[in-house]
């Protein structure tokens, strides 16, 4: 799976101060996915309504910090909704 607009990522070895756009780290280990489900419901609600909108969560454990709590910010619209999904086969 690769990037596309609106498309973010997220990984247990990620990281919450990378773009997140990227499916695993990049060969200088400069960026990558992001780190927490928290990081990437930010970048999702930070993109205009009516763009596409998805994160994807590569396999492992994930730990929060605190309650992840959805809004009616994090539902999109019927055309263009919010997904949350595994990264395929994982």
């Amino acid at each position: 799976m690769e990037s596309a607009p609106g498309r973010f990522f997220v990984s247990p070895t990620g990281n919450d101060a990378w773009s997140g756009e990227l499916p695993q780290v990049n060969a200088e280990g400069t960026d990558g996915p992001f780190r927490s489900a928290t990081r990437v419901q930010e970048a999702l609600r930070s993109l205009p309504k009516g763009h596409a909108r998805e994160a994807v969560f590569r396999g492992g454990t994930y730990f929060l910090a605190a309650p992840l709590r959805f809004t009616a910010q994090d539902s999109g619209t019927a055309t263009q909704p919010v997904v949350f999904r595994a990264y395929p086969g994982e």
